[in-house]
């Protein structure tokens, strides 16, 4: 899904794209696709560097996807992770915590 947004800040349309994890788990990635993934790991779901060219914060998304109820062939995502701004952003179920990292600077 691609969204033309008008960001007053900087003053132009910016283009915002949306990808998204549910179920047991289906990923809609950014260019529309969708997989059906039933692994057992700690995935990047996204991420920014700079080393790609632009200006924008860098981040990184995780999410960590385990076997339900030890069924190999049904998994979930157990957690995800947002690294940003030298925070560490956990979202489990029921709880929600932050990190700092010591030595990066927090804007």
């Amino acid at each position: 899904m691609s969204l033309s947004i008008w960001n007053p800040i900087i003053s132009y349309a910016a283009e915002v794209a949306a990808c998204y994890v549910f179920g047991d788990p289906h990923i809609g990635s950014f260019d529309g696709e969708t997989l059906h993934y039933q692994g057992k790991c700690k995935y990047i779901l996204s991420r920014y560097s700079q080393s790609l060219g632009g200006n924008l914060t860098e981040f990184t998304v995780y999410g960590r996807f385990e076997n339900r109820n030890g069924n190999d062939l049904v998994s979930y995502v157990r957690y995800f992770e947002i690294e940003i701004f030298g925070h560490r952003i956990h979202l489990g179920k029921n709880m929600i915590r932050v990190s700092h990292t010591p030595g990066i600077a927090c804007n």
